[in-house]
């Protein structure tokens, strides 16, 4: 099971305090699901 650290918990305003490691995985996750979406539709307007 997964524990979540406190400090990941505590809000300052509207947005939730993330660290470098969450930040990053983020934006590759979000770029790969670009790329791969891209693919798909390029793939799928050529047949």
């Amino acid at each position: 099971m997964y524990r979540v650290a406190a400090s990941h918990l505590t809000r300052e305003g509207r947005w939730c305090v993330m660290g470098t490691y969450e930040i990053l995985s983020l934006l590759f996750l979000g770029g790969s699901f670009l790329i791969a979406l891209l693919t798909y539709i390029d793939r799928h307007n050529k047949k």
